[in-house]
């Protein structure tokens, strides 16, 4: 698929990783919208389509679903996540 094509849901969208996966992916074409916790999207991600939602409820995961679909995302990027160290 070319990025031109690529409509994009990419999740964590609002930590430093996503934000700069979604300004690589808008760069080389791609329509992007994030996922984030926080109601809207960072200052550097303000361009993106936006999808508050918490993706450890159910809840959360079916406004992800609704929104990609009627937004018809064609690829997904899962970034989200909690740094740690352990075992």
């Amino acid at each position: 698929m070319k990025a031109g094509n690529a409509r994009v849901l990419l999740t964590g969208a609002s930590g430093g990783i996503g934000q700069a996966m979604a300004q690589r992916l808008r760069r080389a074409g791609a329509q992007v919208m994030g996922v984030g916790r926080a109601p809207t999207p960072p200052a550097e991600a303000a361009a993106l389509a936006w999808v508050q939602a918490d993706l450890t409820t159910t809840e959360g995961l079916a406004t992800v679903a609704s929104a990609a679909a009627s937004w018809r995302a064609n690829v997904v990027v899962h970034a989200a996540g909690v740094p740690a160290f352990g075992p």
